[in-house]
């Protein structure tokens, strides 16, 4: 060290150990700024004072600030803490809804009791008649009606914050806690359909049920409508609700999606008043006018009377008639029978057969009829055997009026000419195996020796309805049900004895837009998706056949959606085609 050094340290000694000290202070606290566990020790115990202290002096900024998260707030503690929720907000919801059920319940009670009171009122007849018809106690009647749903509250309610927009009530008085229910009916709302969205199926809550009154939750876009109801809501009270509802998110879309909070616009005053309209809309309760002890003697002795004639004159002959109907229709079903007039009346606990017959067999056929119709009555059969008349004019009519009863089913298109004992049959029959049905039918007429089957087979046009989105061919719910239904109505399973002489080709289209070999292979997708599950339905595959054509059907118009050419259709054709 040389003389310089020795008078520095000398002169400076002092300034050199403040300075060291300083050094290792700096680099000390260097280090824990750099450590977060030890930044949260440190300020841990100041900052409960310090937001205490800014909410007290500042507490409008905090609100402004703190606004924006808070929905996402409560959301994720929903979403992460379910039970701590359900915990903390148990006493004050449980308190609310008690008070609302209670009076609920309380204008239930003076309902029943006016309606009790008013127990001689047309009204009230009509509810003890009723209660008896159907067999139960006009006290559950009485119940039921007061349980008709009367709308109490409605909360217009913003769908991503929970921020209350308006609230009405049927008695316009103020709701306690109004705000604080909006947001548990988002925060519920936002739970179920989350936590159901973890599945696959597309799910929305709207209703939530308590006691004997639901909270429906009509949804929009941007805000959503939550109506307290007592009992059941009605079908024209929703129907109001949708068409106001639809209304005002029409109008007001814009304003409704940007609300933060300030409902001082004035358009939501409208919206207010639009709402209003669904209390003044509900039906009113007809007053009851006072009426004499004679007048309530007169009426309910005018209804007994009146009851019991309905009864005694309409009921037993209206049973009668269905019974006399069933049987008619059954012959008429008959075609053996059909060709003749067999007239039926049921007497008490009989049915009395009576007509003319030219075979015992047909005698008897009808009395089978009947009995196998399930009536357990007594069968009076008074029809009478006549010779039978070989008159041809006779025979053809009758020939005809066998034609006309085939004509009527689906399927068959029939004419027989009659020559000399002969019935030639010539038209088309989509089923193969009712030919054999009606060619005995037509041998059974008196005067028929013989009949000749000139009938053909064809098979029905088939209607597949469901088209198919840009670049799809998989087969939806719809598609296999309609596919189902095509192999249940053209007896498909047994192709190979209806249809022996035919095949069923499968033709998949495509709309034509784009590259060729991209649309053939949509086209030909399609037609395999359809052909392979006619095939797992028992549809034998030897009369089937797949066809790909990258371009929309023929009867395609272009002025229709580009969705309709997307189609695959069935086409009949004869197996010796080529």
């Amino acid at each position: 060290m040389n003389d310089y050094e020795s008078l520095k340290e000398l002169l400076l000694q002092d300034e050199i150990k403040t300075i060291e000290e300083l050094e290792e202070k700096l680099a000390t606290l260097l280090k824990e700024t750099q450590d977060p566990d030890l930044i949260i020790q440190r300020l841990t115990p100041v900052i409960g004072d310090l937001l205490k202290e800014t909410i007290k002096n500042s507490s409008d900024e905090i609100s402004k600030v703190m606004a924006p998260i808070m929905g996402d707030a409560i959301k994720e503690q929903v979403r992460t803490q379910k039970q701590t929720i359900v915990d903390a907000l148990y006493p004050v919801m449980g308190n609310m809804i008690a008070k609302f059920v209670s009076s609920a319940l309380k204008d239930t009670i003076d309902e029943i009791n006016s309606k009790v009171q008013n127990n001689f009122t047309i009204t009230a007849i009509k509810r003890k008649i009723t209660a008896r018809l159907k067999g139960i106690d006009e006290s559950e009647l009485l119940l039921r009606e007061s349980q008709l749903g009367v709308l109490q509250s409605i909360f217009l309610i913003h769908t991503d914050s929970g921020l209350l927009i308006w609230q009405g009530t049927k008695d316009n008085k103020n709701i306690d806690e109004a705000d604080m229910v909006s947001a548990m009916l988002s925060a519920i709302r936002s739970f179920v359909n989350e936590w159901i969205a973890k599945s696959d199926d597309t799910f929305e809550l709207n209703t939530i049920d308590y006691g004997d009154s639901k909270i429906y939750l009509e949804v929009s876009g941007s805000c959503y409508l939550a109506l307290v109801v007592q009992g059941e809501i009605r079908a024209k009270m929703q129907e109001r609700i949708s068409i106001v509802f639809g209304d005002i998110i029409e109008k007001y879309a814009d304003v409704l999606r940007d609300f933060d909070g300030d409902s001082s616009d004035a358009r939501y005053k409208i919206i207010g008043k639009s709402l209003e309209k669904l209390f003044d809309s509900q039906s009113q309760a007809k007053p009851v006018m006072p009426q004499t002890q004679e007048s309530k003697f007169f009426l309910i002795t005018t209804l007994i009377v009146v009851l019991i004639s309905f009864i005694y004159l309409y009921f037993d002959t209206y049973q009668q008639e269905q019974k006399e109907y069933f049987i008619k229709d059954r012959f008429y079903h008959t075609p053996e029978l059909n060709l003749y007039r067999i007239d039926v009346n049921v007497d008490g606990e009989k049915i009395i057969l009576s007509g003319l017959l030219p075979y015992e067999r047909l005698k008897n056929l009808a009395q089978s009829k009947v009995q196998a119709s399930g009536l357990d009555m007594e069968i009076i059969n008074n029809i009478v055997l006549t010779m039978p008349l070989y008159i041809p004019e006779v025979i053809q009519e009758k020939c005809a009026l066998m034609d006309s009863v085939y004509n009527h089913q689906k399927g068959i298109s029939l004419k027989s000419y009659f020559e000399r004992g002969l019935v030639i049959l010539k038209g088309e029959v989509l089923n193969i195996l009712k030919i054999p049905e009606i060619i005995e039918s037509y041998d059974a007429i008196n005067g028929v020796d013989k009949v000749i089957n000139m009938i053909k087979t064809k098979p029905a046009e088939i209607k597949y309805p469901y088209a198919y989105n840009t670049a799809e061919s998989s087969l939806s719910i719809l598609h296999k049900k309609a596919l189902d239904h095509i192999i249940t109505e053209n007896n498909l399973k047994n192709i190979s004895a209806l249809y022996k002489d035919f095949k069923l080709n499968i033709f998949g289209y495509s709309d034509g837009i784009g590259n060729i070999e991209k649309n053939k292979k949509y086209a030909l997708k399609r037609a395999e998706n359809v052909y392979n599950y006619l095939i797992n339905k028992g549809v034998d595959k030897e009369f089937l056949n797949i066809t790909a054509i990258p371009y929309p059907p023929q009867e395609y118009n272009t002025s229709q959606d580009r969705r309709e050419a997307r189609v695959v259709k069935f086409i009949w054709s004869h197996r010796n085609d080529h």
